[in-house]
């Protein structure tokens, strides 16, 4: 499978160019995968924190803004706030972020530092074919619904103030990505599992990002049950044509 991209934080959203009509090999599908990484399209800070006072700084700005981003909301949230809430002046502040957007894209990317290498450790297993798929994939989730757990009031706070969708030409990057990887897994063209890889991408999306942000009042045990027996029948069929070793 593809990997997730982080700009929504869910898993199956890839960042990057659609893919060109070429197919790729099962390699360069698998690293193409591996290296899409999260972007954001908030303003980043103005100036690049280099001493470790400086990145302290930033640390402490950003995560004040977690906070009052809990509380008030983003339309509630201003940077002489933040400010005060992180014990710098305002002066300080502005010295590393241009305004409480480029203040909103790097409380984005510690969220998205702190998802990817629970993705990308899935990920790079996907396309070994002793890799159970399914197993895979539903082990993410739950590390997903860990995710949540530790912290849910700011993730839901992320979801609701700081959502970005999910663009058709990062989709269909994902998608061929994943194709081609399940091409590998099962010996069938890549074209002609495009409308699994389409299936699976944005059903998993919308899953995961429900479980970082808006898990449901189910217990998180049944739900994952009921995804493996849906991922089963999708990619069953795979898994019979699997070629043999």
């Amino acid at each position: 499978m593809a990997r997730f991209d982080g700009r929504d934080d869910s898993p199956f959203v890839m960042s990057g160019k659609a893919p060109n009509s070429k197919q790729q090999k099962p390699s360069q599908a698998r690293d193409k995968a591996g290296q899409a990484h999260i972007r954001a399209r908030s303003p980043r800070p103005r100036r690049a924190p280099i001493q470790s006072r400086s990145r302290q700084t930033v640390e402490v700005i950003v995560e004040a803004a977690g906070q009052l981003l809990v509380k008030h909301g983003r339309a509630g949230l201003t940077t002489n706030k933040v400010a005060d809430r992180a014990g710098v002046s305002i002066g300080s502040l502005y010295q590393y972020f241009s305004g409480k957007d480029a203040i909103f894209g790097a409380l984005q990317d510690k969220h998205r530092a702190e998802v990817l290498p629970v993705i990308e450790q899935t990920l790079h297993s996907l396309a070994d074919p002793e890799i159970d798929l399914v197993d895979a994939i539903v082990a993410l989730m739950r590390k997903m619904v860990g995710i949540h757990q530790s912290a849910p009031a700011r993730m839901r706070a992320l979801a609701e103030d700081l959502h970005e969708d999910t663009s058709p030409a990062e989709l269909a990057v994902l998608v061929q990505a994943t194709a081609n990887i399940l091409s590998a897994r099962s010996g069938r063209p890549a074209n002609s599992l495009h409308p699994t890889a389409w299936l699976a991408c944005v059903t998993l999306t919308q899953v995961g990002r429900a479980l970082v942000h808006h898990p449901p009042e189910v217990p998180a045990a049944e739900l994952l049950d009921s995804l493996a027996r849906m991922l089963c029948g999708l990619f069953g069929e795979l898994a019979q044509n699997a070629p043999s070793t």
